[in-house]
């Protein structure tokens, strides 16, 4: 196995909300395995793990003209997919859970799908803040 998807997956596993930004997932990788690592680079290795990372491209609907496609790639959502962790309480894993198992479901080519569960993941760490859940 390749220890940079173990590192990844790593991060997004013990990352409090359910999906993380690709490039925060960068910042969180790098250190540990390769400082040279770019965002193309880190996209295409979890690509090849497609039974241990859900990537969703975000969508901004607002405002699609204005998104820079340079940056889009770092505007991606990682999703762990075989995420079996265990949070602080009952009510954020639920809530957890949910964003995971709905970012199975997304068809990458609905603009509508990818910006409802853009919203829900967002308003998912918002909760989990309002709640107080760290880390688990």
């Amino acid at each position: 196995m390749n220890p940079l998807a173990d590192y990844a997956h790593e991060a997004v596993r013990t990352h409090p909300a359910a999906a993380m930004r690709l490039s925060d997932l960068l910042l969180s990788v790098a250190p540990r395995a390769d400082r040279s690592l770019t965002v193309p680079r880190l996209r295409r290795l979890l690509s090849d793990h497609p039974d241990r990372f859900r990537i969703v491209d975000a969508w901004d609907a607002r405002w699609p003209e204005a998104c820079d496609p340079d940056r889009a790639e770092e505007r991606a959502w990682v999703v762990a997919v075989d995420d079996r962790c265990a949070l602080l309480t009952k009510r954020a894993g639920r809530l957890r859970e949910s964003v995971r198992w709905l970012s199975r479901a997304i068809d990458p080519r609905s603009t509508a799908d990818l910006g409802r569960w853009e919203e829900i993941a967002v308003e998912e760490e918002a909760l989990r803040q309002l709640l107080g859940v760290s880390a688990p």
